[in-house]
């Protein structure tokens, strides 16, 4: 039988252990004027990445976000989201009701859960302060819930209300991966990121995110997920602000609800499930053509979900998202028409498994070749990119990469041409997607400037091959001859610091 503990970890029928509320512990209850001193106002230098000229630190934009105070362990702390503080070059806070700005730290950050811990400089900012509870009693679909935030950057705090309309596993789009999620009725706008969402006078999530063009639905970060934060935290022993990522089974699957596929492959009628149909790596635990039955004792249905709750279902993925790199679930599986229950070790999460990783850093890494400027992608340069609808580039988002220790499969493209002699003609370039060097797969940054430094040193020219926006083969190249001859003259007219070829 299912470990009914699984169902409180997410949060459907939400229970939480008082162990499990000891970093979210508070007053059982708050009143408007204890929430006017734990609400505040978050404001962001931001750095934009740059990358078509990496080289430079890019240009500085403001970002306005919400925040409200929170206790870790005994000690008053401003929970926020990380879209809200990402690439921050100065980040400060404001309570309700002054007028003065105190400057903050980022403590901790998660961009796959968007959740960041903040840290005022002076630790006087928390004087008159109260930190909010997390709710600990049970949250049904159809309650009423109050957010609030700064929308737009205002001044003055506002607050929606609205109903808890649904409990779902969808995609956080400032990492661009799934995770769970609350929808209400409540529009979630520029600017509210980061504030709280209650009902009956307690935090049940942290506001983050919306849909254009669709009146009164935001999304929310279930506490839950706040709860598997603070735990990764807690794992990282302070010696960075980025914790653990969330877990992640690199596979990709088939539902089973076709008749003729379940005749093929054996399925009895009484049985459902999944056909992985791709996986990235662990081939000793999960195999193509495996059919997972079941997961923690929770039957998997033909489209993928599990029944966690009376009226509907959830992905079955919700239940790896809710557990920390390193734990272990247990799965049940057909193989070759026998049913067996293996141990999946946790150990992956979703960066370590797709070519496109997520980032919490705004620096490009990037080498320039005969005035090409290659740099290697992350979620925040693939998002980027997006203006440019680059059907090469979106194709690889969620191409897997071999999960094994001694191989990191990244996605390296042209960003820029910066124009000169050595590369003329080769200005429709930019954006494509570099495969290889010299007939050898290229894996990424390092291994392309680990085969640049091989070629010069034996003085063998230098062959590309690549996809260019049209998803069409592309060949180019340099002698070392003319990267020499090209080298000062691209350093002296774009200011290339280093990294030239």
């Amino acid at each position: 039988m299912p470990d009914n503990r699984l169902i409180k970890r997410l949060f459907f029928i939400l229970i939480l252990s008082t162990l499990n509320l000891c970093a979210l512990a508070g007053d059982s209850t708050i009143n408007m004027e204890d929430l006017n001193n734990a609400v505040v106002k978050i404001r962001v230098q931001a750095k934009t990445a740059n990358i078509h000229y990496p080289w430079n630190t890019g240009s500085l934009q403001q970002k306005v976000g919400s925040g409200f105070i929170i206790n870790v362990d005994g000690q008053k702390r401003i929970l926020t989201n990380a879209h809200v503080i990402s690439n921050n070059a100065s980040i400060r806070v404001r309570k309700i009701g002054s007028d003065t700005e105190h400057p903050a730290a980022v403590e901790f950050i998660s961009q796959q859960r968007d959740l960041a811990l903040l840290k005022p400089v002076n630790p006087d900012f928390f004087n008159g302060t109260v930190a909010l509870p997390f709710h600990d009693k049970d949250v049904a679909i159809g309650d009423t819930v109050i957010s609030f935030g700064f929308p737009m950057g205002g001044r003055t705090i506002t607050t929606t209300k609205g109903v808890l309309s649904r409990i779902d596993f969808n995609s956080y789009s400032f990492s661009g991966y799934d995770n769970i999620v609350y929808q209400i009725d409540a529009a979630v706008n520029p600017g509210v990121s980061g504030g709280p969402t209650l009902s009956d006078n307690q935090v049940i999530g942290v506001n983050f995110q919306g849909i254009n063009n669709a009146d009164n639905i935001g999304y929310i970060i279930p506490h839950s997920v706040v709860d598997d934060f603070l735990k990764d935290t807690k794992r990282s022993n302070h010696s960075a602000p980025y914790v653990h990522e969330v877990p992640f089974i690199p596979i990709n699957y088939t539902p089973l609800q076709n008749e003729q596929l379940r005749k093929i492959i054996g399925i009895a009628p009484e049985e459902t499930g999944i056909l992985v149909s791709e996986l990235s790596g662990l081939e000793e635990h999960l195999r193509i053509d495996d059919i997972i039955l079941s997961i923690e004792g929770y039957p998997i249905g033909n489209q993928g979900n599990i029944k966690l709750f009376a009226n509907d279902t959830i992905s079955w993925q919700a239940l790896i998202s809710s557990k920390q790199i390193g734990e272990h679930v247990s799965l049940e599986i057909k193989r070759e028409g026998q049913t067996q229950t293996i141990d999946y070790p946790l150990s992956h999460s979703y960066s370590d498994s797709y070519r496109i990783p997520s980032s919490n850093k705004n620096n490009v890494n990037y080498i320039v070749i005969g005035g090409l400027v290659i740099i290697e992608v992350n979620q925040n340069i693939y998002k980027d990119s997006q203006m440019y609808n680059l059907p090469n580039l979106t194709k690889y988002q969620r191409r897997f990469r071999k999960t094994d220790a001694t191989t990191v499969e990244r996605v390296l493209i042209v960003s820029n041409v910066l124009f000169h002699p050595a590369n003329e003609f080769y200005e429709g370039l930019k954006y494509s997607v570099l495969t290889s060097i010299n007939g050898e797969k290229l894996l990424n940054l390092e291994h392309l400037k680990t085969q640049l430094d091989k070629a010069q040193e034996d003085n063998r020219t230098i062959r590309f091959k690549g996809k260019n926006i049209n998803s069409k083969s592309v060949f180019f190249g340099f002698t070392w001859e003319d990267l020499i001859a090209a080298r000062e003259e691209i350093k002296s007219l774009y200011g290339v610091p280093a990294n030239l070829y």
